[in-house]
């Protein structure tokens, strides 16, 4: 199934799916919300430490994912500070990958945080965000 052609919420579901797996892969207890009013979608344990995660799915556009810091629904809106979450788990879904960017450092940005998959065509060396920086082993 192309995931493109799903609404929001289900992309939503899928990538809530993949940082899952992701997690248990590792050793991870995973626990989630019930409904979807919460900033944050999943917390995940291991050896008594807690992470409080929230779940962005996205596809790349010219090499690119923008990462934006707010969430909104039909009665909800509001924009993430670094208190809200430990981590943002981004699931790539058109290359099958899980990104993490500390809360911290999607937050220091204004409203969003772009992620390349591919390097500036200037030639530029500095001041990107390069996808290798965020693939992890563990939290």
């Amino acid at each position: 199934m192309n995931i493109e052609k799903l609404h929001s919420k289900a992309k939503g579901n899928v990538g809530e799916a993949a940082v899952t797996k992701w997690l248990l892969e590792r050793g991870y207890a995973v626990f989630t919300e019930l409904g979807d009013l919460s900033r944050i979608d999943l917390i995940a344990e291991r050896e008594g430490r807690l992470y409080k995660i929230q779940v962005k799915a996205a596809r790349t556009r010219d090499g690119i994912v923008n990462l934006e810091r707010r969430k909104r629904g039909p009665s909800y809106r509001f924009v993430y500070n670094a208190e809200d979450v430990d981590w943002f788990g981004v699931y790539v879904y058109d290359l099958d990958v899980v990104l993490w960017v500390k809360s911290e450092e999607l937050c220091s940005h204004k409203a969003s945080m772009h992620i390349r998959f591919v390097p500036p065509r200037n030639g530029v060396k500095t001041g990107f965000h390069m996808h290798t920086d965020y693939i992890r082993d563990s939290l």
